[in-house]
């Protein structure tokens, strides 16, 4: 519109009239024109500058309604992407994005004063092994959300062995004990054993009740069922040859303590025990020596000393039978017992001078 308006000034300055100098100068000259002349003059430019300007308007409206039928102002901005590219492994699959591809610039000349520059978008390459992102509404890419799902975590316990159920019971029965329960102790403890056999402390704290309660059959039933599954348990071993002895069973009672088992694992107690067996059965070699093996391993002990003096004398050898008393008198706390060992020392020493 600019050019045009700036066609039309020009016009109205050239057709401006002349000074009368130079209107006389033309006519003299000759070169003047007649005034119709000079109208038909001034009709022919004026028909000529509007043709200009409704060609302009026709322009600009037609170039207005193409835009906007191939660029309708609704239509969201589009982006131009690149084609995915096939994944070259068969056995994955990918999300692939589309991409933009760098804007055409619209020449100079057809953009309208309002327009703005459009973006085309090319639907990516889809595949067996290709995924296009999701487009919305609007055709703009945006990114997939996938939903994760929230895994609860549930505690799960472990079943308890039949060992730690025993020794629940076990604890459950120390409780009892110390209430003076007896009876339900005795209960909770034979349960205990029946989840695990194999658990010594449950066993001898039973058979211990059942002797005090003198239930002698079920606590002897009791310990040697321990001893069969267990004959190099020491705590087991004692306990059943000690209730051996005392119903005077002595030779089952050694039978027990001998085995090489029990040898292998045995402490000193288990050696004086047998001694004593051995004594009850007049077995005074063996006894000596059984209270020589406890001795060597725990010197100590002033009524194994005794114990061997007492032997000794019986096996015929006061000599050695003294100076075993002698070993013991001091050692021994009970005054009954060390007036007998000092009675025996002073019969010894008599008799030896």
């Amino acid at each position: 519109m600019s050019l045009i308006n700036q066609m039309l000034r020009d016009l109205d300055a050239r057709r401006s009239p002349a000074s009368h100098m130079e209107v006389a100068a033309l006519e003299g000259m000759g070169l003047t024109t007649p005034h119709h002349v000079q109208l038909n003059t001034v009709l022919f430019r004026s028909a000529v500058a509007a043709s200009l300007i409704l060609a302009g308007i026709l322009l600009q409206l037609g170039y207005q309604s193409w835009s906007e039928k191939t660029h309708p102002a609704h239509e969201p901005r589009r982006e131009v992407t690149k084609p995915a590219t096939r994944l070259q492994q068969t056995d994955s699959i990918a999300i692939v994005p589309a991409t933009a591809h760098k804007e055409k610039p619209v020449p100079t000349s057809l953009q309208p004063a309002h327009s703005k520059t459009e973006f085309i978008t090319t639907p990516p390459i889809t595949g067996p092994n290709v995924i296009p992102a999701p487009v919305s509404q609007d055709n703009t890419t945006k990114p997939i959300d996938i939903p994760v799902k929230e895994i609860a975590v549930v505690q799960v316990r472990k079943p308890l062995t039949p060992a730690q159920q025993s020794q629940r019971k076990f604890a459950r029965a120390q409780k009892l004990l110390a209430r003076g329960e007896l009876r339900a102790a005795m209960e909770v403890l034979r349960a205990a054993l029946e989840r695990d056999a194999g658990h010594t402390q449950a066993r001898l704290q039973l058979a211990t009740l059942y002797y005090r309660k003198n239930r002698i059959t079920e606590a002897r039933q009791l310990l040697g069922e321990g001893h069969l599954l267990d004959p190099a348990d020491a705590g087991i071993t004692m306990a059943y040859a000690r209730l051996l002895a005392d119903a005077g069973d002595y030779q089952l009672a050694i039978d027990v303590l001998d085995d090489y088992r029990v040898q292998e694992s045995a402490g000193p107690e288990t050696f004086a025990l047998a001694a004593s067996l051995h004594y009850q059965l007049k077995q005074f070699d063996l006894a000596a020596s059984r209270y020589r093996t406890a001795l060597a391993r725990q010197p100590g002990q002033g009524i194994w000393w005794m114990g061997l003096g007492v032997t000794l004398e019986h096996n015929q050898q006061p000599g050695q039978a003294l100076a075993a008393y002698r070993r013991a008198a001091p050692l021994l706390q009970d005054d009954a017992l060390q007036t007998f060992v000092k009675g025996r020392v002073t019969t010894l020493s008599e008799t030896k001078e």
